[in-house]
Order: C-alpha cells, then sequence, then structure tokens
C-alpha cells in the first residue's frame, strides 16, 4: 500500500489526537498539580472497581510524562 499525496495532505490537515493533546498539556502542569490529578483519577478508578477493566482498545498505554 502506498500513501498518496492526498493522503498526506490529509494527516498534515487532521486534528491532534485528543490523547497527544491532553498529554501535551498535561506535561506542563506543574508537578504538584500533575501529582494531584493522577492521585485523583487512581481514587475514583478504585472507587469504582475499575482496576479489572479492559480499556486498551480505547487507549494508547505508556508513560505520560517525557522521557528523561
Amino acid at each position: 500500500a502506498v500513501l498518496t499525496e492526498k493522503g498526506e495532505e490529509a494527516l498534515r490537515q487532521a486534528p491532534t489526537p485528543l490523547q497527544e493533546h491532553f498529554i501535551n498539556r498535561f506535561q506542563k502542569l506543574e508537578e504538584w498539580e500533575q501529582t494531584l490529578l493522577l492521585s485523583s483519577v487512581q481514587r475514583i478508578s478504585t472507587m469504582m472497581n475499575a482496576e479489572d477493566i479492559d480499556v486498551a482498545p480505547l487507549l494508547e498505554i505508556g508513560s505520560i510524562t517525557k522521557p528523561e
């Protein structure tokens, strides 16, 4: 399969994926703000018994912080 020039242009003009947009904005937060958000989401997840939910079909798994 070959990506055409029209396809390349469509990719260039496509909006940033929501997850990538979130990561960029999250990384701009102060460390204490990142910690607060993460601990809150972890607490909500625990309260909802969401530890066993498979989110792989919905999210890309990986670190949300920039590599050192």
